[in-house]
């Protein structure tokens, strides 16, 4: 690894704050305002550009991902090639999934203002009528037995989350986050309404840590112990928490474009990065000889080898490994590797590790624009883009998903 000692700092505070200036400054440039459809924009943290039309939101996240390649050092290669866009065919009412705090300011959402207060939600029009059906019925109910809201401060308090997801094959499941604080007796007519109305599946979890998380520790699940999600022809199966693209529709988009370019560059042998519960894997197991996946969380490898058996995937061998220390290992050899790392991008170990091992084609899906372009600075010492896009999978929201496609220079 002699040829590439040299490190580079990540997480650059002044980049950070460079990309909301650019996102921000372009959006003064579209002045075209639409009527803004929830009564709670002002104060909801949730969606902050509402009052665009949405063909103007997906153009200023593709517009300010230019122009933070022009101002970033390292990414020259990039600004050959136009950024494209995918819209999402819903607008609204597309998130299958969406975690609700409880606290004593209000059941809902953390306020826009910084100061972590919460919006107590009357509507919410990024998840489906259904879902919300059972949000705020669960949420009237939180208040007719008098179930103590979890207060952040003291740390005293019963309920703390309630969690609403539904799939697109209408099977919904309700999840319920407590201290320990919270009895069977309270909670007993909560789980009774949700399976009236029709929930597939109710889980009580608690949590007694003093941080801010929406797991927790399973105490018991009423109904089927999962729901089922079908996406591209396969089926995946879904816990409370088991992560799921929020959109759907524009994650089948992502994946599709991903799955045409392993089949362009004839790939066999692939590797899979950051794996979580294995939905590449999986769609992409038709058209590969073998994948080795890489995914260092318990419950999402769990999960993941539930899917395997769904699909009669056997192809895919997972390891339960932390990247950086699996890519250290002697005689990788892939033709491709898909990388989707977390937010805060990928361990400058494991990017500096692929240019040792050298994959033919990287395909990189990344939720962080800038992260994306620290990581990519570094991999274009042995490689090319040949293509960008944006893949908007959160309307009405600053967040979008870009995926680069890459190819080794010689």
């Amino acid at each position: 690894m002699g040829r590439y000692k040299q490190r580079r700092v990540k997480g650059n505070a002044q980049q950070r704050e460079k990309f909301l200036q650019i996102f921000s400054g372009l959006r003064k440039e579209f002045t075209e305002r639409v009527e803004v459809p929830c009564e709670h924009f002002a104060d909801c943290g949730g969606c902050k550009l509402q009052m665009h039309n949405y063909s103007d939101q997906v153009e200023i996240k593709r517009r300010s991902l230019e122009k933070l390649i022009e101002v970033t050092p390292g990414v020259s290669a990039l600004k050959k090639l136009r950024v494209g866009a995918i819209a999402s065919p819903r607008d609204y009412h597309y998130r299958q999934r969406m975690d609700f705090i409880v606290t004593p300011r209000g059941v809902g959402m953390r306020s826009s203002d910084g100061k972590q207060f919460t919006v107590d939600i009357k509507n919410c029009h990024l998840i489906e009528d259904e879902s919300l059906k059972y949000f705020m019925s669960a949420k009237a109910l939180v208040s007719e037995l008098d179930i103590l809201p979890y207060n952040p401060t003291t740390h005293e308090g019963e309920m703390r989350y309630i969690t609403i997801r539904r799939t697109r094959h209408n099977q919904q499941m309700v999840a319920f986050l407590t201290t320990s604080a919270m009895s069977e007796e309270k909670m007993s007519p909560l789980v009774a309404k949700m399976r009236e109305l029709g929930a597939c599946s109710v889980y009580w979890s608690v949590d007694d840590s003093l941080g801010d998380d929406v797991s927790g520790e399973v105490r018991q699940f009423w109904g089927q112990e999962f729901i089922e999600e079908e996406l591209l022809g396969k089926k995946f199966i879904l816990g409370p928490l088991t992560f799921f693209q929020s959109n759907h529709d524009v994650a089948g988009f992502a994946y599709s474009a991903i799955r045409d370019f392993i089949q362009e560059c004839g790939a066999k042998k692939i590797l899979d990065l950051y794996s979580g519960t294995c939905t590449m894997p999986i769609l992409f197991a038709d058209l590969v000889d073998e994948i080795t996946a890489v995914e260092n969380f318990p419950d999402n490898v769990a999960m993941a080898r539930k899917n395997f058996e769904a699909n009669q995937v056997t192809n895919v061998s997972l390891l339960e490994a932390d990247v950086a220390e699996y890519l250290q290992a002697d005689g990788l050899d892939f033709e491709f590797s898909v990388l989707n790392p977390p937010r805060k991008g990928m361990n400058e170990a494991a990017v500096r590790r692929i240019l040792e091992f050298k994959p033919k084609n990287l395909a990189y899906l990344s939720c962080h624009p800038r992260t994306l372009l620290e990581d990519l600075g570094i991999l274009f010492r042995e490689y090319r883009p040949i293509d960008i896009k944006i893949f908007d999978m959160f309307p009405q929201t600053e967040h979008f998903e870009t995926l680069v496609l890459l190819e080794l220079k010689n």
